[in-house]
């Protein structure tokens, strides 16, 4: 026919043509391959139908800010998303902006984790389910909700252990390496590095970063 493609499915008549994307209404012959892809050959040339694929969330949805970085999902099935404002959760099959506890009220301003303008550029779990959140200007470690910075200075853009017990962190003033939550090594073009600007650590299956 020159409706375009007709499907039944569940005593449900669905139709589509050109304004779902057709080129033409004249299907000469249809094929599903193993992709689960339907493929048309119609009278001015091959078409593709596939299922769609993406589905887009933002703030209407629950996530604090619309312009997204890091995603990383944690041991316990939570999906924490990091954007220029700060953090959400995925839980329970919800969006929601991540509320952490204050800090002490001694804690210096500079060192306070501030709702809304934090700009999380990494984020890791280590071993014993601390979360380190790399932010533009330091990283804090976060713990039963509950954060502390652990440098300040830093753009920092991935975080990652390696096999040996390191946690490394790629910044834009070059690596830097910890142990035991603290700072125990900084490497530069000085040291060797290519350039002070880093931002991918990667360990391959020999333990070579």
């Amino acid at each position: 026919g020159t409706v375009g493609v007709v499907q039944v499915k569940d005593d449900k008549v669905s139709l589509w043509g050109k304004e779902h994307g057709l080129s033409a209404s004249m299907i000469q012959d249809l094929y599903h391959d193993r992709e689960g892809t339907t493929w048309l050959a119609t009278d001015r040339g091959l078409a593709r139908m596939r299922r769609q694929t993406i589905q887009s969330y933002s703030v209407k949805d629950g996530i604090d800010h619309s312009e997204v970085y890091p995603l990383y999902r944690r041991r316990n099935g939570e999906i924490w998303i990091g954007s220029t404002k700060g953090l959400s959760v995925y839980r329970d099959g919800k969006f929601s902006p991540l509320e952490l506890k204050p800090a002490a009220a001694d804690t210096p301003e500079k060192q306070t984790w501030r709702p809304g303008r934090m700009s999380v550029q990494s984020l890791f779990e280590d071993d014993r389910g601390v979360m380190w959140v790399g932010l533009n200007g330091g990283i804090f470690l976060v713990e039963n909700e509950a954060p502390r910075q652990l440098i300040e200075g830093h753009h920092v853009f991935a975080i990652k252990n390696d096999r040996h017990g390191n946690t490394w962190a790629a910044t834009n003033k070059g690596l830097l390496r910890f142990n035991d939550y603290k700072l125990t090594a900084e490497y530069d073009k000085k040291s060797g590095l290519p350039n002070d600007f880093m931002t991918f650590i990667f360990e391959d299956s020999k333990g070579t970063l």
